[in-house]
């Protein structure tokens, strides 16, 4: 069994790239070390209708933006290294000065997003409650590394990082090209998801998920001063960025441990297991399905011979561990016809704002726990 987005599951790899199409020429260029704000030309009345809870740590957020690259891999729309495009979310002190409010999604690819989903200019702009750039605590509690679901941009996770960098903790996220929506190069490219929606195509996505987090923890001493391999690092993922989690911390004796938030395991971690701790939150997905279903969860769940909790939602679709849980219902107040238009898009099962923030505030409490217990 492997769970997909509503999106990617009615929409192929060719519509995919021909809806993504971005002229290079014509893309705004990406600083490797700054994130910028949204152009006012990608912005309209719906903006206001999305609103990220606020972070429930006692420090301030700050995010910087950063480029990544593989030179063991080539990147064929570039012919250059494969490159990751990563965001950086940190604790900062309460009393610094307010500064730039970082976007959600960049200058350059919030309107390839929003093209493909059929919105309109700056539907996706949201507060992150975050400064850009902002001076960093000198300490903080350890890293975790988060991977988002399959086509999705990790800045839909921004509920869940916020509050783990509010809480102490430094947050490496990172897109994935050619599985992520829409990723931005250096020089401005836009790399569009053009994988094949097959159980190959998923396959492989998910092979190159586990390189670009070897990567991204090869670097990490690199990417956040102060890291040293004693440091407390973790990771988490939504669905497929969940198994990919499982994986890195099989594969890496630095990720002390993770957490799955509803995907399939897939990978040698399902027989070999774990012994660090691993945490599993589910959706509703699975409550009815016959015995043996997803053969791959059951398999995982059974090798974990470290602490595992696991946490079962009732009443909450598989994308409602992502920020539409609050943004749907949101959208759907303040506009319908963009609301359904996100809830036709985004399984959610959330009817209320209030029922996604109750969502949201459930999950933000087991990763802050787990975190706080096991990486140490």
């Amino acid at each position: 069994m492997t769970i997909t987005h509503r999106l990617f599951a009615g929409l192929g790899a060719a519509a995919l790239a021909m809806a993504l199409t971005v002229s290079p020429a014509r893309a705004t260029a990406v600083s490797s070390t700054a994130i910028g704000t949204v152009p006012a030309t990608a912005r309209s009345s719906a903006t206001s209708a999305l609103r990220i809870p606020s972070p429930t740590g006692i420090f301030g957020v700050g995010v910087r933006s950063a480029f990544l690259a593989d030179p063991a891999r080539t990147e064929p729309r570039t012919g250059r290294a494969r490159t990751l495009p990563l965001t950086i979310w940190y604790p900062t002190e309460k009393r610094a000065r307010p500064g730039r409010s970082a976007p959600y999604l960049s200058g350059t690819v919030e309107p390839v997003v929003e093209k493909l989903l059929e919105l309109p200019a700056g539907s996706l702009t949201a507060d992150t409650h975050a400064t850009a750039n902002a001076p960093a605590r000198r300490s903080f509690r350890g890293v975790i590394l988060m991977s988002a679901g399959l086509g999705l941009p990790a800045a839909f996770e921004t509920g869940q990082v916020i509050d783990l960098a509010g809480r102490g903790w430094v947050v490496v996220t990172f897109d994935h090209p050619h599985d992520t929506i829409a990723v931005a190069q250096p020089d401005g490219t836009v790399i569009t998801r053009d994988l094949p929606e097959t159980p190959e195509g998923g396959e492989f996505a998910f092979a190159q998920r586990v390189l670009d987090t070897s990567l991204v923890v090869r670097q990490l001493g690199r990417l956040v001063p102060g890291w040293r391999p004693s440091t407390p690092t973790g990771m988490f993922g939504h669905s497929i960025g969940g198994a990919a989690a499982a994986e890195a911390v099989r594969l890496h004796s630095v990720l002390r441990a993770g957490v799955d938030l509803d995907g399939t395991p897939r990978g040698d971690v399902v027989q070999l297991g774990l012994d660090k701790p691993f945490g599993i939150m589910l959706s509703n997905v699975r409550l009815g399905l016959p015995p043996g279903a997803d053969a791959n969860l059951d398999s995982l769940i059974a090798n974990l011979r470290g602490p595992h909790p696991i946490y079962q939602f009732t009443e909450l679709g598989h994308d409602g561990f992502t920020d539409l849980a609050v943004f749907v219902p949101q959208a759907l107040a303040a506009d319908p016809a963009l609301g359904a238009r996100l809830n036709a898009i985004f399984d959610t099962q959330v009817e209320t704002e209030a029922e996604g923030t109750a969502a949201l505030r459930t999950q933000r409490r087991f990763l802050a726990t787990f975190m706080a217990r096991y990486l140490r």
